[in-house]
């Protein structure tokens, strides 16, 4: 494959850069984006690593939009304006090549990586139409905390549970029956942590208040499953 005249020219510039500056990348006016392109870039992005949130949620199309960008935008950018806009990444990959969680991780690492998964679909799993997949955003970083190398990866295997990016919450009740089993399973998850890595008791305010919103949402899916019965949805 031969390189792009564009991509040997910033080649060159962040060659000299690295050579003139001790590793420090300088501004490379050949295709470089500019600050507010930037910014709008890492804008668009952070949206489809929202998670297991499900105060908000996101349109399929733009969660699938997302490992299309061209990231390589992002030369330039600091580390902490990265992390500030985009959040923790997903976990790092030190220089054994192996990978570890970001729970593990320095903060100055060098290479990190963010995990991009599909839109939910409607029976809350990872959608696999339309060309849709889990990709990777590897980014790594000059030794002056600059990212220097932001590209796109496809995952040879991932090993964990299926994850999906949220979609809005169907109007309709018999259609509703997955977001609330998703809801209940991530309560669960976060009421375990309370009661096995904090060390709460079950006469905890945060506990009881917990408990109290699992059997809410659990009356509410027994409903909404018989509502799907029904319905044949």
């Amino acid at each position: 494959m031969v390189a792009s005249p564009v991509s040997l020219q910033r080649f060159a510039c962040m060659l000299t850069a690295g050579l003139l500056l001790g590793g420090a990348l300088a501004a490379c006016s050949v295709g470089a984006a500019t600050p507010a392109e930037q910014a709008a870039l890492m804008r668009e992005l952070h949206p489809c690593l929202n998670i297991d949130h499900f105060e908000e949620t996101v349109p399929p199309d733009v969660v699938r939009s997302c490992p299309r960008k061209n990231v390589e935008a992002l030369v330039g950018v600091s580390r902490d304006d990265l992390f500030s806009v985009l959040g923790e990444p997903t976990g790092c990959r030190p220089t054994d090549r192996s990978s570890a969680s970001w729970g593990l991780c320095r903060h100055d690492e060098v290479s990190v990586y963010y995990m991009f998964f599909p839109p939910c679909e409607a029976r809350w799993a990872p959608s696999g139409g339309g060309g849709t997949a889990t990709a990777i955003l590897h980014i790594s970083f000059s030794s002056a905390g600059v990212v220097t190398s932001p590209r796109w990866e496809t995952p040879m295997v991932y090993v964990g549970r299926p994850a999906c990016v949220p979609s809005p919450i169907p109007d309709d009740p018999a259609l509703r029956a997955p977001y609330t089993a998703a809801r209940i399973r991530m309560l669960r998850e976060r009421l375990d942590n309370m009661l096995v890595q904090m060390r709460f008791t079950e006469n905890h305010p945060d506990v009881i208040e917990m408990r109290k919103e699992l059997d809410d949402l659990e009356r509410r899916y027994s409903e909404e499953v018989k509502a799907s019965a029904r319905t044949g949805k």
